[in-house]
Parts: structure tokens; C-alpha cells; sequence
């Protein structure tokens, strides 16, 4: 199953408005966005680059990239994975911050689904 049929059969919904002042590194598109299924909802911030001309985010792009940048690996597996330098103390805190934001995008995620529906996208849904 596609992203996109699997969020025609749960019935996911999406709403956004722009976030004018976000304050970071990433030029381009800022959005408050709440996933929503039944009674339980998401919220999170989108950052679309510039390259995206301004068109607001789709469900199936929002869903993608939770999907890509939350984990349940080890920290020290994780920072492994994405060649972090965790042998500074200054490069640990950041990695390790960063770590626990991917952990709770993951938990987030999965409290919106439910596990069934979870495990499902991760396991069997075709990705962006």
C-alpha cells in the first residue's frame, strides 16, 4: 500500500498555517501543522526549503518525513547511524538533544496511530 491510500483508509486529516516567526537556519517555508485522526491530534512544526515555491504541506509529506527522522535506536546507535561526533562533551549535548526530539517525534507518532496502524507504516506502507 502507498502513503497515500494508507491515509485515505485512517482517514488522517491535516491543517497548517504558516509560521512567520520561526527562528533557525532553514530559509524557505515555515508551517504549525496538527495531524489529526478521530479525537487525537499531533502538533508539530514543517520547514519545506525554498525549492518547494511556498506550496503548503500535504499530509503524505508531513506523515514521510515523522516517519524518516523518528527512531527507537540506542543513542549511541543513532548517533553511529547519522556519523555524529559524541566524543566532545559540547557535540554529545547537541547529538543527544537532537537524539531525544527523533524519540519523541517517533512516540508522538505512534499515540496517534495507535499500534496497529503504526506498525503498519512502518513495516508495509510504500514511502515518498
Amino acid at each position: 500500500m502507498d502513503i497515500t491510500s494508507f491515509i485515505a483508509q485512517y482517514g488522517i486529516k491535516l491543517t497548517h498555517k504558516p509560521y512567520p516567526n520561526y527562528i533557525g537556519r532553514m530559509t524557505g517555508s515555515h508551517y504549525k501543522v496538527t495531524m489529526t485522526l478521530g479525537k487525537k491530534a499531533l502538533h508539530t512544526e514543517y520547514h519545506k526549503g525554498s525549492a518547494h515555491n511556498g506550496s503548503p504541506p500535504t499530509v503524505a509529506e508531513v506523515l514521510d518525513c515523522l516517519v524518516s527522522e523518528g527512531t527507537d535506536q540506542a543513542f549511541r546507535e543513532w548517533a553511529s547511524d547519522y556519523c555524529m561526533d559524541i566524543e566532545d562533551a559540547a557535540g554529545r549535548r547537541e547529538a543527544r538533544k537532537t537524539w531525544k526530539t527523533c524519540v519523541r517525534i517517533r512516540e508522538k507518532l505512534k499515540f496517534l496511530l495507535g499500534e496497529c496502524a503504526f506498525q503498519t507504516l512502518i513495516e508495509d506502507v510504500e514511502r515518498l
